[in-house]
This record gives structure tokens, C-alpha cells and sequence, in this order.
């Protein structure tokens, strides 16, 4: 089911721009907007080194809007999507460590131009 909602159609231009461009830097996709624990990560997948599984979450605003997107990602959000990696990461049988990224997308005129990635938003160094 496809939403009209011009947030949901922004979110959704952002999270497939993150897709390509991951893609194309050798990161392996597993699973997209997957859920676990009544909370969704937008992406989940491998760095080129394959040695962390990395869930991602995308934030996006217009170039215009004030401040930076990763405001959007609050404490209790981080928290939430901590334990729906750790829930996912038992889900797949995952042996190794995982984090959460997050990655923040600038659009223009409804199109998203430009990427950040925040890698392990849990340990303080994002934003």
C-alpha cells in the first residue's frame, strides 16, 4: 500500500537513495524497513567488510527546513532501535557485534541530493 502523505513519499525518496548509494559502496542489503519488537529499521544489512551487522536509519529534510536531520533522532528513539537490532540480530542468528548508523539526507525540489552517515549513533560521537 502506497501513502499519498508527502512526508511518507520523502521518506521513502530518501531511503531509496541510501539503498543505491550503499549499494554501490559494496555494503550487502538484508532486509528493508523490517520489523522486530513493534519498531521498524529502515535498513539492515553489512559494510563492505562484512564483519558488523549494521542497521541504518534514515532521516531526511528539505533544504530549507531548519536545523540538521539527525536532530530527528532522538535518546529514546536510539534506545528503541537498539533493541530492535539486538532482536534482529537474534532473528538472523548474527554472531558477531552490530550498530546503529544513521544517515541523513539533504532534498531538493523533493529529490534527495546529498547523503551523511553517522556510523554507531549509540556511543555519542553522532549527532
Amino acid at each position: 500500500m502506497s501513502s499519498s502523505d508527502p512526508r511518507h513519499v520523502l521518506g521513502q525518496r530518501a531511503e531509496d537513495f541510501v539503498h543505491q548509494a550503499l549499494c554501490a559502496a559494496g555494503w550487502q542489503c538484508w532486509a528493508r524497513n523490517t520489523r522486530a519488537l513493534h519498531a521498524e529499521v529502515d535498513w539492515l544489512g553489512l559494510p563492505p567488510a562484512g564483519d558488523v551487522l549494521v542497521a541504518i536509519e534514515v532521516k531526511a529534510r528539505h533544504e530549507l527546513d531548519p536545523g540538521h536531520p539527525g536532530d530527528w533522532l532522538r535518546w529514546r528513539q536510539r534506545r528503541r532501535l537498539a533493541r530492535t537490532l539486538e532482536a534482529l540480530a537474534l532473528r538472523c542468528n548474527w554472531p558477531g557485534p552490530a550498530r546503529l548508523d544513521l544517515v541523513t539526507v539533504t532534498v531538493v525540489a523533493g529529490q534527495p541530493v546529498a547523503w551523511e552517515h553517522w556510523p554507531d549513533v549509540l556511543d555519542g560521537s553522532g549527532p
